[in-house]
């Protein structure tokens, strides 16, 4: 395992600006040349070097990602640069899904340590041992106040990563988002200053005046009864409630639609939610983590889901709903904009790439829907494969899917 220069400790207490700030800019265009000058241009002119670059380029430009991260390194002079890649791009009001392009949140963090960490699937079971992995990345988890977490889905067991990061950190807010790649290719890439990986993750640890507050607004709402996974097989449930999975789902969808519709049914706006909390009487929206449904296996009359069930848990199938998904976030920003002692300096957008103008029939709107309600807050983000968030009962870190998920930086007494 190679763990050499991959930790550097970033802080500032001297020179502008003298209070947490941010600029966030989203440029599309098929130069990746001319895109690095037009981000320059949206950010205001050159740059006084920000602790932290937070950084999503499309994956059009895999080939030239090196070249790209030394030049805005070049350009702002930033301590750190952390990011992925994207199948969309997206900040200050506006999305650009599947075509060439980049985002950017630039953060100045006076008096904060922004201790950057490389990971890797060889090096999860180090956070299996807390005061070991205190140690190797030197930060104390008792100032800890936020964990920005980006991670690769195909190479990186983001089960385990999250299990690790709670117990090494418990109780501290994670926010973040499996990287993604256009037209849902199996290949994503990361970002670590000018280095360019594969495989594994990035995490930034933030100690010090400033707070992540994770947003979760759901896209999906539960219908039909709530049951329990009697028979699984790795990513297929073969039986829910001691009956085949796969007629459970027709006959959900024949109390939604009026018919079975097996002859040609699709699966794309069906999702299935576990419980995060199986004890609790009741559910609504919210009380599930929602995967998608992937498809069926026939024979044995199982559904294939997103994420691997096991027997026990506690289930609800959902549908996408536009309608209901933008209500819950704009909810979620309204409760937000209402708490006038917690007012973020910056955000980090990561929304479900089975969002965007699929879901909504228009382009723009998570980023839109932000920038109308949290006016002057920059804001950016990417299109992932999962997104990283709190989930009830006890706002434990777990991956979710088809969410809008928002970090918001808060100012020590904003």
């Amino acid at each position: 395992m190679q763990y050499e220069s991959t930790l550097r400790p970033s802080s500032r207490t001297d020179g502008p600006p003298s209070s947490v700030s941010a600029h966030a800019a989203v440029v599309a265009t098929p130069d990746w040349k001319m895109a690095v000058d037009l981000l320059e241009a949206e950010l205001g002119g050159p740059l006084t070097s920000p602790d932290v670059l937070v950084v999503f380029i499309n994956d059009a430009w895999q080939s030239r990602y090196p070249e790209l991260l030394r030049e805005l390194r070049q350009r702002t002079g930033a301590s750190t640069i952390i990011g992925g890649s994207a199948s969309g791009v997206l900040a200050e009001g506006r999305e650009y899904e599947d075509m060439p392009g980049l985002s950017c949140l630039a953060l100045w963090l006076p008096e904060v340590t922004a201790t950057p960490v490389r990971l890797h699937q060889e090096s999860l079971p180090l956070l299996d041992d807390p005061e070991t992995w205190h140690a190797h990345t030197g930060v104390d988890p008792a100032g800890l106040t936020g964990v920005l977490l980006v991670a690769d889905p195909y190479r990186m067991d983001a089960h385990a990563l999250l299990c690790g990061v709670r117990g090494c950190y418990p109780g501290v807010p994670v926010v973040g988002g499996m990287t993604s790649a256009s037209e849902h290719r199996r290949q994503t890439w990361l970002f670590f200053d000018e280095q360019v990986y594969d495989e594994g993750g990035v995490a930034l640890l933030l100690d010090g005046p400033v707070r992540i507050q994770p947003v979760v607004a759901h896209g999906a709402e539960p219908v039909g009864e709530v049951w329990t996974v009697t028979k699984a097989d790795r990513h297929c449930i073969l039986e829910i409630s001691g009956r085949p999975a796969l007629d459970m789902l027709f006959e959900t969808a024949k109390v939604v639609y009026g018919n079975e519709q097996q002859g040609g049914f699709s699966y794309g706006d069906w999702l299935i939610g576990f419980a995060a909390n199986e004890y609790q009487d009741r559910f609504h929206r919210g009380d599930f983590i929602v995967r998608g449904i992937l498809g069926s296996d026939h024979d044995r009359r199982g559904i294939v889901v997103g994420g691997m069930p096991r027997v026990g848990q506690t289930v609800q199938f959902q549908l996408r709903d536009a309608a209901l998904a933008d209500v819950d976030f704009r909810q979620h920003l309204l409760d937000v904009r209402a708490a006038r002692d917690a007012q973020p300096a910056a955000a980090l957008l990561f929304t479900c790439n089975g969002r965007g103008e699929d879901m909504f029939g228009e382009p723009d709107h998570d980023a839109a829907t932000v920038q109308t309600l949290l006016p002057g807050v920059p804001v950016a983000g990417m299109f992932c494969n999962g997104e990283f968030g709190p989930a009830s009962p006890k706002q434990t870190p777990v991956l979710h899917g088809f969410t809008a998920t928002l970090g918001l930086l808060i100012p020590a007494g904003s």
